[in-house]
């Protein structure tokens, strides 16, 4: 076997050797047939004593020679000799690009000279079916023309095992293994480190890696060890390059983050595109150099195909005519100019486990984030309208951040392995879509809500927010928990989210079991209380004495275990408002709640009835009003606004809302309760009864009577004929006393509507908590027995 120089190969003489690694040994060699010198490169034994692996380079090696591409390097033979493979190609004199990056990146200008023409050859070669899979710079040559040339198309295949290779450096070792992981870790694609099957966009996310080196001289995902470095690939949203190298334009830095996707569907989808973006967007450079900051301004506007172009001001016309200098490093938190950020989105986190199983984890980790940052003074959106934009990559995040009314977006993804959590960050201005910081933070499930606190106190950091002494005491009241008892707690979660009988059910056992795993468990003994006070406050089922003495038992206990848990006290609060009547106490513990919790929604409409308690309308309805604010697209908090509205006797302003909440939720129902009700009131009778027949079509006796009563008697016999018609009904199977008591009372039959009130007293009915203000009840109000009824129930004069 040829081994040093001088040494004979066929008719090549080695001259030279001028590398070596996985893929072998390279020489300097001369072509004695054709007097050129050509570049001679061995295979290693691990190949060449394979006949499998022969056959199968032979075979890619023929394609690869079919490669005509002035920055691709050119195979000339495939050859064998005195038990030696090799192959002969274009010899290039020059340095490879790994020598060629300073610590600082390389000047723009110089990033063009070298990214298109790298661009063009995987363009040329991917439109012939050959994948790279091992783009890196060191297989990036620039001759003494300054012509770039790509090494080794295709042989990244071809490497022996890990064992085998090559490396002096870990975070640049060759990973290889046949059908398994090939190329080098650092450049890696998230596909290629999950062994999943690869294509032409792991050259495209290798390329991004590469641009981004060049840009700014390091490499966006770094590591200690590999499995260090593989979670960075796998979950790391790298730093923006404009943040990490003032003067680069924007629109560059977008390229490189679009080549970074971790969903391969993300990418540019040919690296044809990605070439043509760079030369379009050096051209726009070059013309706001050669004719000013007219010029620049206008290559700044977005592109119509929906990608930002690069932002260029006229003192980054100086930086580019000189050169393009770099400037200082920024530091992590370092965030952009712009307006003040004072409202947030947390959009729906990416689950990197691709495992559905995991959507509860996720989502888990989802809704605490907004906890914490709500803890800041920040207005956050609540969980379920911004689960709406889960998966929707047709919406760029200006067009959120207007749907929802924010300055602001979080987006972030979750990826556990075991029992630690990896979660990253990024904080997006919603008007302009840059950047302006991001990071990633790993812990313990055990600490996951600490980790989380760590966010939050970034964040407010990041927007320049004050933490009070409070609100850093709340951020610091979480405590380590039991990893078994959390994981169970957070699947409790997942189904109390869903909000439906049978989702409340499994929620219970989940929080249950979390209590049995950790009887300190705070959270645990909440969501249980939470369960349980749902169910029997807004008509679940749950309303048993022996339920009723499990939830208030539970609510106290995990106000007992953390007083700094706001979702104890929104149990204790809905608990005092609308089944103990004790008004004062409701007000007390919602407050607390919201003060601790400002993002939970569903707090707002008790607290605002606390308000109707009192008589305040007004300030009773600019609360559910905030409520629907922060949770705009779930319809059981938008919808008490119509009822807030109806309280204080807008009828107009009911009609509108109604018509605004069917435009948003077309299939839920209950906006006809209130229309019906609204134009009832007004006297337009003929319309409210189209809503009536609209909204009992499935109840042909109710409608019957409803319409023979409007007939034989007018509004008030329509009125009767359907109270007659549910307290009939109530004799076989249950009915709720307070709908039949208005029904009564819209007829102006007091004694029956009064009987019905006490009934729904004596089953203390939640909805009595809007007695003092129900314009249902207004011909009975006269009544000295309604005042009566006022004082048994506490209410304040």
């Amino acid at each position: 076997m040829a081994s040093r120089s001088g040494d004979v190969l066929t008719h090549y003489r080695l001259l030279e050797k001028i590398g070596q690694g996985g893929m072998g040994v390279v020489w300097k060699a001369l072509d004695t047939k054709l007097g050129r010198e050509v570049a001679l490169k061995t295979l290693p034994e691990g190949v060449a004593e394979d006949p499998d692996r022969v056959t199968r380079f032979e075979r890619e090696a023929k394609t690869l020679a079919s490669l005509r591409h002035p920055n691709i390097v050119t195979i000339y033979s495939v050859e064998h000799d005195q038990g030696t493979r090799f192959l002969t190609m274009e010899l290039v004199k020059g340095e490879p690009l790994t020598s060629l990056i300073p610590a600082g990146g390389l000047p723009l200008k110089r990033i063009f000279e070298i990214g298109i023409p790298l661009a063009s050859a995987l363009a040329a070669a991917h439109e012939k079916g050959v994948i790279h899979r091992d783009l890196k710079p060191a297989n990036v040559m620039v001759d003494e023309g300054s012509d770039v040339k790509v090494l080794d198309f295709g042989l990244a295949k071809l490497r022996p095992a890990a064992s085998e290779a090559t490396a002096t450096d870990v975070t640049t070792e060759t990973m290889t293994a046949s059908g398994q992981i090939l190329g080098t870790l650092p450049y890696m694609s998230p596909e290629q480190i999950q062994a999943k099957p690869v294509d032409h966009r792991s050259d495209i996310f290798a390329f991004g890696v590469t641009l981004h080196e060049m840009a700014t001289g390091k490499r966006p995902f770094q590591g200690k060890n590999p499995p260090e470095l593989m979670s960075s690939i796998l979950k790391d949203t790298p730093m923006p390059v404009t943040d990490l190298r003032a003067g680069l334009p924007q629109h560059l830095g977008r390229i490189i983050r679009r080549c970074l996707e971790k969903d391969p569907t993300r990418r540019y989808q040919s690296a044809l595109d990605v070439r043509n973006e760079l030369e379009d967007l050096q051209k726009e450079l070059q013309v706001a150099i050669s004719t000013g900051p007219r010029a620049a301004a206008r290559a700044a506007q977005p592109r119509r195909w929906g990608i930002a172009a690069a932002v260029i001001t006229a003192s980054a016309v100086i930086v580019l005519a000189a050169v393009w200098t770099f400037g200082p490093l920024r530091g992590r938190f370092a965030s952009k100019p712009g307006g003040e950020i004072r409202s947030l989105a947390v959009l729906p986190l990416k689950n990197l486990m691709h495992d559905a199983a995991q959507d509860y984890f996720v989502e888990g980790i989802h809704d605490a984030l907004i906890t914490e940052l709500a803890k800041t003074g920040l207005n956050v959106i609540s969980r379920t309208t911004v689960a709406a934009y889960a998966g929707k990559s047709d919406k760029r995040t200006p067009e959120i951040a207007h749907d929802l009314n924010v300055d602001a977006l979080i987006e972030g993804t979750v990826l556990r392995v075991g029992n630690t959590v990896n979660v990253t960050v990024q904080l997006i201005r919603g008007s302009t879509d840059e950047i302006l910081w991001g990071d990633h933070y790993y812990g313990n499930l055990a600490d996951a809500m600490g980790m989380l606190a760590n966010v939050t106190r970034a964040i407010a950091a990041q927007v320049k927010i004050t933490l009070s002494p409070q609100q850093q005491e709340r951020l610091a009241s979480n405590r380590p928990v039991n990893p078994e008892a959390q994981d169970v707690y957070l699947r409790g979660r997942y189904f109390l989210n869903r909000f439906t009988p049978d989702a409340m059910m499994k929620s219970r056992e989940f929080f249950q079991k979390a209590i049995d795993i950790d009887p300190t468990y705070a959270k645990a003994y909440a969501g249980l209380a939470m369960s349980y006070t749902i169910g029997a406050v807004f008509g679940s089922g749950g309303r048993s004495p022996q339920n009723a003495q499990l939830f208030r038992a539970a609510g106290v206990k995990a106000v007992e275990l953390d007083p700094q848990l706001g979702e104890g006290h929104a149990v204790l609060g809905l608990t005092s408002l609308y089944l103990d009547w004790d008004w004062p106490r409701a007000r007390q513990e919602l407050k607390l709640a919201l003060d601790l919790n400002p993002s939970d929604a569903l707090v707002y409409h008790p607290y605002a009835d606390c308000f109707l308690v009192d008589g305040d309308l007004e300030e009773s309805l600019s609360w559910v009003e905030k409520g629907a604010k922060l949770d705009p697209l779930s319809p059981m908090i938008v919808f008490p606004v119509m009822g807030h509205l109806l309280f204080l006797r807008r009828w107009d302003d009911v009609v509108k809302e109604a018509d605004r909440f069917r435009n948003i939720f077309p299939s839920n129902a209950v906006a006809g309760t209130f229309l019906r009700t609204a134009l009832w009131q007004k006297g337009l009778f003929e319309q409210a009864i189209e809503e009536y027949r609209a909204a009992w079509k499935d109840e042909p006796e109710l409608l019957k009577v409803f319409e023979a009563g409007f007939a034989k008697a007018g509004p008030h016999g329509a009125m009767r004929a359907v109270a007659e018609t549910l307290a009939d009904r109530a004799k076989s199977g249950y009915q709720d006393p307070v709908a039949i008591a208005q029904y009564y009372a819209l007829a102006g039959d007091a004694d029956p509507a009064f009987q019905w009130l006490e009934r729904a007293y004596q089953e203390r009915r939640p909805m009595l908590a809007h007695l003092k203000a129900d314009p249902n009840l207004d011909l009975i109000r006269s009544d000295p027995r309604f005042a009566g009824l006022l004082r048994r129930m506490n209410f304040p004069k």
